[in-house]
């Protein structure tokens, strides 16, 4: 996932950001493979933008591309790639949708709902990027390629907690910072942020 610093002004064209904005794009191009029937397709390309997602922080850093507008195109293609994905998965599989509803709702709940009070909160998107959400993000999406591939399901079903935790931990920090601030690692990097904002003020 693509990250910010806070002093690094915005650039629009940049690999990193153009990786983002392919991932928003091949959302249309994703459904219509899924309700056409093109099961190989979308999971070719669906393996590219999971793979975009994976790599574009790592390109950002290295490259010295990291940009506000960079971390809210990165949030906004995660948002898109993964709120699509249970439709997509609907066209094609849809007995997978039936049978693993508890399982995808836990899992959904634990990224959307965290967003709407983080948006809530800071009226924008949030871009936190803990290290609990990269972690649930590789768990949930090489357990949903295996079970849309193999139909081996019980790996997503043993990560669901996680993805849960991570989105508690999410929701935390949201809860904890004194103002929005985009990379924050973990909860522990939030508390630290808190204290050092009420040291100022006292």
């Amino acid at each position: 996932m693509a990250t910010v610093t806070n002093t690094t002004p915005a650039v629009a064209f940049n690999i990193p950001n153009t990786l983002s904005a392919a991932r928003i794009c091949a959302v249309p191009v994703q459904l219509h493979f899924a309700f056409s029937g093109q099961q190989s397709a979308f999971l070719v390309l669906l393996m590219l933008v999971l793979l975009s997602d994976a790599i574009d922080g790592f390109i950002a850093r290295k490259l010295g591309q990291e940009s506000e507008i960079g971390s809210r195109m990165d949030t906004l293609g995660d948002f898109a790639t993964y709120l699509s994905l249970p439709i997509c998965m609907w066209g094609l599989w849809p007995e997978l949708i039936r049978e693993e509803t508890a399982f995808l709702l836990l899992a959904g709940l634990s990224s959307l709902f965290p967003a709407l009070v983080g948006y809530g909160r800071f009226r924008r998107p949030i871009a936190f990027h803990t290290w609990g959400a990269k972690l649930s993000a590789v768990l949930l999406g090489v357990t949903l390629l295996l079970m849309m591939i193999s139909d081996i399901r019980w790996p997503f079903r043993v990560v669901t907690p996680i993805i849960c935790l991570a989105g508690l931990e999410t929701l935390a920090v949201t809860l904890v910072l004194p103002a929005y601030r985009a990379n924050v690692r973990s909860l522990k990097h939030a508390l630290a942020i808190r204290r050092g904002h009420e040291a100022k003020a006292a």
